[in-house]
């Protein structure tokens, strides 16, 4: 990356460090209400990967306990089903969890430990350092995880599809680290809607390196991350999660909630019952509408919208289910 770095791209102003808050603040929610329980999931496999790089630090798999590392592919394999990488496009989902007994050795390996829990004086006094070590363990997942994907891509059910046999996805790479280690936040759908171009194509040194300077030089990350309860790392990767399906959410608002148009195609309307769903538990007519609905949009207009077409909403949201089931 060039060293002349310009500093206005990476500025927060007091409004949108005040969204970010929001959107940290509407993620615990999520975590704390008990009625989603994956967004606890995350929590369970940082805290036993945190105890075990304490116990095991500079050690390999092989040297774990049998029950340490069978609770350590657990955890781990859980926790990414839980966050979405095990769906039937995931060339995971063709795998027991024994693929990630190498990815655990990265883990635990001790070159790593400035890694842990990043928190802004780290990141601000080791930025150069810190980077190198973010590329250079993204790139071990890979090593260790691409054998698997290259079988995968080999089967002649893939034929004219994804035959990079070397790639694992920026996302698989960035969970496994968010849920382990805490160092980056994970690269996801949501993530990728919420921040800016200068971010895209995520894992490498110049993009990576942007993250650090957008941390650097907004101290809403830092103070967001004192109360301990969550890494800065988790902090930045909840606020542009929620910021992300608030985006999503929006888009639809506008377009068929705001006017009451109907949605022309029964894909369409997928897509308005999964936003309108991340908001309103299955269209719960008590939910909690400080949580469910997006900062901007308001219940009026949204509860007319569900009203209008309650019975075509309820409809698809069965059709899902059983198709789902």
């Amino acid at each position: 990356m060039s060293n002349k770095v310009n500093k206005d791209k990476f500025m927060i102003d007091e409004t949108k460090s005040e969204y970010i808050k929001n959107a940290v603040e509407l993620f615990i929610k999520k975590e704390n209400n008990g009625f989603e329980t994956r967004y606890k999931s995350w929590r369970v496999c940082h805290e036993f990967y945190l105890k075990l790089f304490k116990k095991y630090k500079g050690k390999t798999f092989n040297d774990l306990t049998e029950n340490d590392k069978q609770l350590s592919l657990l955890n781990l394999s859980f926790y990414l089903a839980s966050w979405g990488m095990y769906r039937g496009s995931s060339f995971v989902l063709q795998y027991d969890n024994s693929i990630f007994q190498n990815v655990v050795n990265a883990i635990l390996n001790e070159k790593y430990s400035i890694l842990w829990d990043l928190d802004y004086k780290t990141i601000k006094d080791n930025k150069e350092k810190v980077k190198n070590l973010l590329v250079e363990i993204g790139k071990d997942i890979n090593k260790n995880l691409s054998e698997y994907r290259s079988f995968y891509n080999s089967k002649s059910y893939l034929k004219g599809k994804d035959k990079n046999e070397e790639y694992i996805s920026q996302t698989l790479t960035t969970k496994i680290l968010l849920g382990t280690i805490c160092c980056i936040p994970a690269y996801d759908t949501y993530f990728s809607k919420s921040i800016s171009g200068t971010f895209s194509n995520f894992y490498n040194d110049e993009k990576i390196d942007n993250l650090l300077e957008l941390i650097i030089r907004n101290d809403i990350f830092s103070k967001l991350s004192e109360s301990k309860n969550y890494p800065l790392m988790k902090i930045v990767d909840m606020a542009y999660f929620d910021i992300g399906i608030e985006k999503e959410f929006n888009r639809y608002y506008e377009k068929y909630i705001m006017t009451l148009k109907e949605p022309t195609s029964y894909d369409i309307w997928k897509k308005v019952v999964k936003c309108i769903r991340q908001f309103y538990y299955k269209l719960n007519e008590n939910a909690d509408y400080d949580i469910h609905v997006a900062f901007k949009c308001d219940k009026t207009q949204v509860d007319k919208f569900i009203n209008k077409y309650k019975s075509k909403i309820d409809n698809i949201v069965l059709l899902l289910r059983d198709n789902n089931d």
